[in-house]
C-alpha cells in the first residue's frame, strides 16, 4: 500500500512538473522571476537508503552573453528512515555562444547500513 501510494504522488508530481514545462515553453530566449526557481519533493526509496523524503531548489539564469543556452544552479538533499542523508549543490555555466561550459557538483553522503546477511547482523556506515 505504501509503495502504491508513492507511485501516485510521483506520478502526479511529475505530472504537474510537465504540465508547467509546456506553459513556460511559450516564453522564447526570456527567464522572469517567476519561472526562474523550481522546487521540487524528493521521495525515494531503495535497498541501500531505505525510504527516504528532501526535496531540490532549481534556478536558471543568463550568464550575461545573450548567445548562450541558460545556466542552471541546483541545491537540495535527502533524508532516510535509515538515518542516512545526503546533501548536494552543482551548477552548469554557459558561455560564449556554448563554446566554454563549466559543470560543477558538491556533495556530501551519511549512510547507515544495517543488515543480515547468512545470519549474521551486518553494520556499517559509510561517509562520501
Amino acid at each position: 500500500m505504501k509503495k502504491i501510494l508513492i507511485l501516485i504522488v510521483t506520478g502526479s508530481l511529475f505530472t504537474t512538473l510537465i504540465a508547467s514545462e509546456e506553459t513556460n515553453s511559450t516564453k522564447v530566449n526570456s527567464i522572469d522571476e517567476e519561472s526562474a526557481l523550481r522546487l521540487v519533493p524528493l521521495i525515494t526509496s531503495s535497498p541501500l537508503l531505505g525510504a527516504g523524503l528532501g526535496g531540490a531548489a532549481s534556478y536558471l539564469y543568463d550568464t550575461g552573453d545573450g548567445s548562450s543556452s541558460k545556466s542552471q544552479t541546483r541545491i537540495g538533499g535527502q533524508y532516510s528512515n535509515t538515518e542516512s542523508y545526503n546533501i548536494f549543490a552543482s551548477n552548469n555555466a554557459y558561455f560564449h555562444n556554448n563554446s566554454i561550459i563549466s559543470t560543477t557538483l558538491s556533495s556530501f553522503s551519511h549512510i547507515n547500513n544495517e543488515f543480515q546477511a547468512e545470519g549474521e547482523e551486518i553494520k556499517y556506515n559509510l561517509r562520501t
